[in-house]
């Protein structure tokens, strides 16, 4: 029988220390995990602010459009055709009789509230929201503003917590009231 043409020893051997990792490598290892939990961590940390901004975009515009549809639904004028530039003094939201009398009205809330204050909540956790109301009277659509006129644009602005105020608008007739 011939020799074997190589001389392989398949036990292990040792050369000179311990099979376990060096320091080198443990801080290469941490450097590498760092960065690829950054690269996790920062896309989901900017998705959260987005959500949460666009959360309270979508609160601001229902408590705005909520409060501008009140608004809209009041007469245009007093019952004697006079037109209101503020509420009566100690006049409150509840009890409002024209229009007029929403302008400069100013809230802030975490919720919804009925013409009579009743609130329709939003659930725990909500922050509060500003709600400002400005009514500008004009003489034709397109016309300056002035202290009275047959037009009249409310404008509510309801501001978040974080990020953009959101502002919607309706223009308003004195003819609008009789259909």
């Amino acid at each position: 029988m011939a020799p074997p043409l190589f001389n392989i020893d398949c036990r292990s051997q040792r050369r000179g220390g311990s099979a376990a990792f060096t320091l080198t490598e443990c801080l290469i290892a941490t450097a590498l995990l760092v960065f690829a939990a950054a690269g996790v961590i920062v896309p989901l940390s900017a998705s959260h602010r987005q959500r949460t901004t666009t959360n309270q975009a979508n609160v601001a515009t229902m408590l705005a459009r909520q409060l501008l549809e009140e608004i809209a639904s009041q007469p245009y004028a007093e019952p004697d055709g006079t037109l209101r530039a503020s509420p009566f003094p100690g006049q409150t939201r509840a009890n409002y009789t024209s229009l007029g009398c929403y302008n400069g009205y100013s809230d802030a809330t975490n919720s919804m509230t009925t013409v009579d204050g009743t609130p329709i909540d939003f659930g725990p956790g909500t922050p509060t929201y500003t709600r400002n109301v400005t009514i500008s009277y004009m003489t034709s659509r397109s016309g300056p503003v002035t202290n009275a006129g047959d037009y009249a644009i409310v404008a509510v602005t309801v501001a978040p917590p974080t990020g953009p105020s959101v502002t919607l608008s309706k223009l308003v007739t004195r003819s609008n009231q009789s259909w």
